[in-house]
């Protein structure tokens, strides 16, 4: 957001009091946040959106499905103009369906909010930046199959006074139609666009088949409204489609039949719509989706909303009471808990070992020489890792080492006792074969003024 911390934290309070009031899950904070950042995107800074601009955005998005850049420019001309942006959204799908009702054909109301947001500049300050009325001059001007970018074309067109004169006299002498344009050019002067387009138009409805297959006069003719020879076959298509279902629904009024009228309605996709209607209309999975991002984004809330934090601090305090009450360092609990980290349940029974045995051998090795004299990996990850953190605690705590073939025990006057039939060294017994050799050989050996072989000499000589 590019916002401060606090800022950011403010933001977070009104998020979570817009779901509060709203009630409705659409408005979680990932949504509120997503449509935050289309608002500052579109205004061209950071700044605090309303929170009626805010729900607006996410009822256009998620529920009526505009892209957040349409949804944004609507959401920052309203409040611009100091629409209410939920309520202005409800007028406008209240025009459309007065239209539908009135004509027996219009727009979806997506249709018509993604066409209100595509005015832009010129076009919409022709409307006074007014999105009820931008929405109005959207419906009006399709009664004859453009847009109002078209329709800003033909104003613009006629206020060329010179040109279009000309156009418009030459398209009298090739159809033999009588035009008049002087009411169009002055609604075009005072910026009624749509207007404008409503008189232009309204005169080229007569024009014959043979007439529409000619080049030269279709050209004229669009010289004339300011729109190209294929926007006018094109417009002349969808107000016949738009002819044949006024004429429908009009002779379906006349006969009363309301059965009808709402098949015919329904059919033809005319059906009133609701704000309240649009609000359900969601899939399964897009229900269940939301809920979750809810329910991620509640707990969120209460976590970022200072509970949270207050408790950890709060663990750590006792947390050190403890260690400080019963004599055990902090570090104790970070060696062990480093450790516990590394190694499965089924390698603390493969190894024969307990939890409380292994976080033992990692503590005291750790206050010695790091983790037991072998990699962390090695030790923590494998059997063989374990049993030299066995041994390790055993030379640390200096109480019994049980190499592969003998035991040393420590008595208590000090007595060393061994067991197992091991060599102390090769040196040693080297040194022993030399003076037993000497010895048999007849050799004397003087040892502080006895001689060491004498009875070695006679149990050899017996022997």
């Amino acid at each position: 957001m590019g916002s401060s911390v606090g800022q950011a934290d403010q933001l977070r309070e009104q998020f979570a009091e817009i779901r509060r009031d709203t009630g409705l899950t659409r408005n979680n904070t990932a949504a509120l946040v997503a449509a935050q950042q289309a608002l500052n995107d579109e205004f061209g800074a950071t700044f605090r959106a309303s929170t009626d601009i805010l729900n607006n955005q996410t009822f256009l998005t998620s529920r009526v499905k505009l892209s957040a850049k349409e949804a944004s420019t609507l959401s920052v001309r309203m409040g611009a103009t100091q629409e209410n942006a939920y309520l202005t959204s409800e007028n406008i799908l209240n025009i459309g369906n007065n239209f539908k009702a009135a004509n027996g054909f219009g727009m979806s109301f997506k249709g018509i909010m993604k066409a209100v947001a595509g005015a832009t500049g010129q076009v919409a300050a022709s409307f006074g930046f007014s999105n009820e009325a931008i929405a109005k001059g959207v419906l009006q001007v399709r009664r004859f199959g453009i847009n109002l970018q078209q329709a800003s074309n033909i104003a613009s067109n006629l206020l060329d006074f010179e040109q279009s004169i000309g156009s418009e006299l030459q398209a009298e002498l090739l159809t033999g139609q009588q035009f008049n344009l002087e009411r169009a050019r002055a609604k075009a002067a005072t910026g009624d666009i749509a207007g404008a387009t409503a008189d232009v138009l309204s005169q080229m409805q007569n024009l014959t088949a043979e007439q529409r297959r000619s080049p030269i006069i279709m050209e004229a003719i669009a010289k004339a409204t300011g729109l190209s020879a294929d926007e006018l076959q094109r417009a002349y298509l969808i107000q016949g489609n738009n002819n044949v279902a006024a004429d429908e629904y009009y002779r379906l009024l006349k006969e009363g039949s309301q059965d009808e009228i709402k098949a015919f309605m329904i059919r033809s996709n005319l059906s009133a719509q609701a704000m309240q209607d649009i609000e359900k209309r969601k899939t399964a999975e897009e229900n269940f989706n939301e809920a979750m991002d809810d329910l991620k984004s509640t707990f969120t809330d209460f976590v970022d909303g200072g509970f949270l934090t207050e408790l950890s601090e709060a663990m750590k305090s006792l947390a050190t009471w403890v260690n400080n009450s019963f004599g055990e360092s902090s570090d104790r609990s970070k060696a062990v808990g480093e450790r516990a980290m590394n190694i499965s349940d089924e390698q603390y029974e493969a190894a024969g070992l307990s939890f409380d045995e292994f976080n033992e051998i990692a503590y005291k090795a750790s206050l010695n020489k790091g983790p037991l004299g072998v990699t962390s990996d090695y030790a923590f990850a494998t059997n063989e890792g374990i049993d030299e953190a066995r041994k390790e605690l055993r030379r640390i705590e200096n109480t019994e080492i049980t190499p592969d073939d003998f035991t040393i025990r420590q008595n208590p006057k000090d007595t060393l006792v061994m067991a197992g039939g091991t060599q102390f060294g090769k040196e040693t017994n080297t040194l022993l074969e030399k003076l037993i050799t000497a010895v048999e050989g007849g050799k004397v050996i003087n040892l502080e003024g006895r001689k060491v072989g004498e009875t070695l000499v006679m149990s050899s000589y017996k022997s």
